[in-house]
Formats: structure tokens, C-alpha cells, sequence
């Protein structure tokens, strides 16, 4: 009886811990959709000219450091647009790439890549190369994560639509 207890209450544990998890990813991935839109408010125009559109591309480069109030030609005013902590300890955030191009992890240490609707066809190229057809993100810009797994596709994606 005391080891379905102790089985039990650590399935519990690991449920919650999960939840946490993807709720740490998620809220991250909803401020930089945020910080996106903040952005087209403010310069009405998309970051930087090759923001992938309608198909999802690794969430890197002049995208984050213009989004982080970096000097650039997309950025002239420098305003931070979001707060994305350093990526460590499973925390989801920035790294630097060894060229110093800064890169955003999910709580996994998987890429988060983004998309931009151009083509209001409700379609996307997903990373793993399916098409994703349904709902249009209703910003114009979405967030996705692969999960725990890293694998596109499957049940434990992450995503800022749906």
C-alpha cells in the first residue's frame, strides 16, 4: 500500500513539474509574439526584412536582437521590445551561438521558431517540413516549439495559436 502511495504521489509530482515546464515555454513564446506585434506597431513593419514568412524558421539573429533593443537599422530608436532572460538550468531564454548570434531556447534546450502569415491561406510549412492547414494565428505571427521530445509534429508541441 505504501508503494502505491509513493508511485502515486511521484506521478503527481511529475505531472505538475510538466505543467510548469510548458507553462515557462509558453509564456516566453506569448512575449516575444507580443514584443513581435510591439514592434509592427510601432515601426509598421515586420523586425527584419527576412522574417520567414509563411513557413517557420529558428528564432535567431538580427530577429532577437532587434526585439532586444540591440542598435540596428531595424531598430533605430533601440526599444526593447521584449525581456528574454539567458537560457540556462532548464529555463527557457537566450543563448549566444559561438559567433555571438543570439538564439532562443524553449525550457528544453530546443530551437523556438517563428512564423509570419503572409499568404492568409491558413497554411504554414511546419519545421519538419508537413503543412500545418487550420486556424490562422490570430496576430499574424506564432511561436513554435518541438516539446520535450524536440520533434516536430506530434502531441507534445508547443504553439502560440492554438
Amino acid at each position: 500500500m505504501l508503494l502505491v502511495v509513493v508511485v502515486l504521489w511521484l506521478r503527481h509530482a511529475f505531472i505538475e513539474s510538466e505543467l510548469h515546464t510548458v507553462s515557462r515555454t509558453r509564456a516566453l513564446m506569448i512575449d516575444i509574439v507580443v514584443g513581435i506585434k510591439s514592434y509592427q506597431t510601432e515601426y509598421d513593419k515586420w523586425p527584419v526584412s527576412n522574417t520567414p514568412k509563411d513557413h517557420f524558421a529558428v528564432l535567431r539573429g538580427s530577429l532577437v536582437s532587434c526585439l532586444l533593443g540591440e542598435k540596428s537599422d531595424s531598430n533605430p530608436l533601440e526599444i526593447k521590445f521584449v525581456d528574454l532572460p539567458p537560457a540556462r538550468d532548464s529555463q527557457p531564454g537566450v543563448i549566444h551561438d559561438s559567433a555571438g548570434e543570439p538564439q532562443v531556447l524553449d525550457q528544453w534546450g530546443h530551437p523556438i521558431y517563428v512564423g509570419i502569415v503572409s499568404n492568409h491561406d491558413n497554411s504554414w510549412a511546419m519545421p519538419d517540413g508537413s503543412k500545418y492547414t487550420g486556424r490562422e494565428p490570430p496576430l499574424g505571427v506564432a511561436l513554435f516549439s518541438a516539446g520535450r521530445d524536440g520533434i516536430p509534429g506530434n502531441t507534445d508541441d508547443l504553439t502560440t495559436w492554438r
